[in-house]
């Protein structure tokens, strides 16, 4: 009987509250703010407006708005969230290790619940969902859970460049393609009702009746199927508005498989990845744990990462404001947002950490760390206020607010946030979404009451 206890403590279970990084949880916090910066855009406006070159009309509260998205937030904040993503996988391994007990059942488990939630979120409620992304790319982060060091950071710096070389390759190659990709679906439309009037002109039907030779045209543009599709695409605005909810279910959907393989899987899966490795390396430095001695490295951090960032923002926003689609800028914005994105969030992390080690920025920290013990909760609440705010079934606001006002919503939301999230942990230990993926994960019903 007595050996109870013991086994007890062996099993693997959800994280408790002493072993917390403190610094992680704030981290989270921060990048959950940073995420629904940017994923406003694409929640309130179309595809093609979310990502519009053309800011010449805007008001200066709007073009103040987008800057600020852009400088500050565009692929910084989920920098962060990919890093940590990685260091949880890593934190996880070290703690089953040393109750030993085997990490794969539950952690494999864990893996096809977020997969699972992540494709419910992406075809339900925004099409922007990143959890089926990272699930994809857990099973192979966990491969490498025994890879060394050396070779995890090697392997990571060849993966992080691949974006950037293909993106120049494919630009290099197919500079048309390169263009076309900024395009809004209804230029696509209209490219393509283009290429159908030009085939029947230059092959038109002829059929013979009687001694009479009669020349036919090919069937309408309208039946064309690619230009039925873009055009459904370019509809966007009006679904969202004032279609039904199957309307808007079944074009969200559609727009969830073309970002999921085009944009996640396709680009952007390989800085991901990357980063999920850097964040193994991370956690076996000791890195973001709370320990004073990293503090010169955190100051290193913030330094060189706003050496690397600020000039590449810049050069990236100057291109944004140049509205042009040539080909050299568009490459130029990409590899200069890519790569200083990188040195914006080791900034941001540097700063985080720093503050973290200091006792009043640990207790003024206190709600942002409490809103990131809930990012999984706070992260799918955002989505729900969105489909609820921009959604025809809800108030329909999609594309009839302006940049600073969706920015406004979005500190609002954060603000409700930081009060709930506290609260809400007072009572209970885990978030609603964590309890419930915790049970599936671990097979058995965990306690949520303190």
């Amino acid at each position: 009987m007595a050996e109870a206890p013991i086994a007890r403590t062996l099993e693997l279970s959800p994280v408790q509250e002493q072993e917390r990084a403190y610094t992680l949880d704030v981290l989270r916090g921060v990048s959950v703010l940073g995420i629904f910066i940017v994923n406003i855009l694409f929640m309130a406006y179309t595809t093609h407006e979310a990502q519009d070159w053309s800011w010449s009309d805007l008001s200066p509260a709007d073009g103040l708005a987008r800057g600020f998205i852009t400088f500050f937030g565009e692929m910084k904040f989920i920098t962060l969230f990919s890093l940590l993503f990685g260091m949880g996988l890593a934190i996880q391994h070290q703690r089953a290790e040393a109750r030993q007990r085997p990490l794969g059942r539950v952690y494999i488990r864990r893996l096809f619940l977020l997969l699972a939630l992540g494709l419910a979120h992406g075809f339900l409620l925004w099409y922007g969902d990143i959890l089926a992304t990272y699930a994809i790319l857990g099973f192979i982060t966990y491969a490498c859970r025994n890879v060394s060091t050396k070779r995890l950071l090697i392997t990571a710096i060849i993966l992080m460049l691949v974006p950037v070389v293909g993106v120049g390759g494919c630009g290099i190659a197919f500079p048309e393609a390169m263009k076309g990709q900024n395009s809004s679906w209804a230029e696509l439309a209209e490219a393509a009702r283009r290429q159908v009037e030009r085939s029947q002109t230059s092959a038109p039907a002829v059929a013979k009746s009687g001694e009479e030779t009669v020349t036919t045209q090919s069937a309408s543009h309208d039946d064309d199927p690619m230009v039925r599709f873009y055009e459904w695409m370019a509809r966007e605005k009006e679904i969202y508005q004032s279609g039904s909810w199957s309307e808007i279910t079944a074009h969200r959907a559609v727009t969830y498989l073309i970002v999921l393989f085009f944009v996640c899987l396709l680009m952007f899966s390989w800085r991901c990845l990357a980063l999920f490795l850097l964040g193994i390396c991370a956690v076996r430095a000791g890195l973001f744990m709370d320990r004073a001695e990293h503090a010169p490295l955190y100051r290193r951090l913030i330094a060189v990462g706003l050496a690397i960032g600020l000039p590449l923002q810049a050069v990236a926003l100057w291109t944004h404001f140049g509205n042009s689609r040539e080909f050299g800028l568009l490459i130029v914005n990409f590899t200069c947002l890519y790569l200083g994105s990188l040195g914006f969030s080791a900034a941001y992390a540097g700063a985080v950490a720093l503050m973290c080690l200091k006792d009043n920025w640990r207790l003024r920290m206190k709600p942002v760390a409490a809103v990131g013990r809930m990012a999984l909760t706070n992260y799918l609440t955002h989505s729900i206020l969105a489909a609820l705010l921009f959604h025809a079934y809800g108030f329909g606001f999609f594309g009839r607010i302006t940049y600073w006002q969706g920015l406004l919503v979005v500190f609002t939301v954060f603000a409700m946030q930081l009060i709930v999230s506290p609260l809400w942990l007072r009572a209970f230990r885990f978030g609603p979404a964590e309890w419930l993926w915790r049970c599936a994960a671990y097979g058995r019903r965990e306690p949520l009451l303190r």
